[in-house]
């Protein structure tokens, strides 16, 4: 009985200290949504992290579909400072997808291109 009480508590240990992780990721998330939602209010943003190191940003039938490719490289910056300003990790990479998406009654139909965040920290400023 003892071993499977230690077995118990040992596999409980694994799985919130691997919890802790997303937890952080989640705020990480939350905060970029947010700050980036108040530049953009128009976009629907969807925001995921891969393995706590690859940020993927879309935004999702935003004003900025139609702009020039000037436009999107500013907003590209912006954003990537805003990530920057709260992930601190210098291995972070990432990127900002343009999405246009039309929904039609059984299936969903979605356009896409991206640029890359340039989210290393010598380029901060």
């Amino acid at each position: 009985m003892k071993k499977l009480i230690y077995v118990a508590g040992f596999f409980t240990v694994i799985i919130f200290n691997s919890c802790s992780g997303v937890v952080g990721d989640f705020g990480k998330i939350f905060k970029i949504k947010d700050s980036i939602e108040k530049v953009y209010p128009e976009a629907n943003v969807q925001i995921n992290i891969t393995n706590g190191i690859f940020i993927n940003i879309s935004l999702i039938n935003s004003d900025l579909n139609q702009k020039s490719d000037d436009e999107k490289i500013d907003a590209v910056n912006k954003i990537s400072k805003i990530v920057k300003f709260y992930n601190k990790d210098k291995n972070m990479q990432g990127r900002l997808n343009f999405v246009k998406q039309k929904n039609y009654f059984i299936w969903k139909q979605s356009q896409s291109y991206g640029f890359d965040l340039n989210l290393s920290r010598d380029t901060l400023n």
